[in-house]
């Protein structure tokens, strides 16, 4: 799984990609502009640091008709294999993912 967030000037987009592969999970940022922590809540980013932190209301989100019943068993088993590297933040609600630009 793959959010990819596209940075065109004052413009900032995300998109899921690959929604149904729960065996890798990372940002992908496109372009240049601000630093991605400026930019982050309104795409789920909520926080970043040496990783990106996304919402997990905002994966089912992102994912759109893909968040199928199947889908939604699938990603409590990302969570769970997540929860059990220290990889998910309880607190926000969210899941640590490693960032390529």
């Amino acid at each position: 799984m793959i959010v990819e967030i596209e940075i065109a000037g004052a413009e900032t987009h995300a998109r899921l990609l690959e929604p149904d592969d729960f065996r890798g999970f990372k940002v992908v940022v496109r372009g240049d502009g601000p630093p991605l922590a400026a930019r982050g809540a309104p795409l789920g980013l909520l926080r970043v640091d040496e990783h990106a932190w996304v919402g997990i209301g905002a994966l089912r989100q992102l994912a759109g008709d893909a968040a199928t019943p199947e889908w939604e068993e699938s990603l409590q088993g990302m969570l769970a294999f997540a929860r059990s590297r220290d990889w998910v933040d309880e607190q926000l609600q969210a899941i640590r993912a490693h960032v390529e630009r």
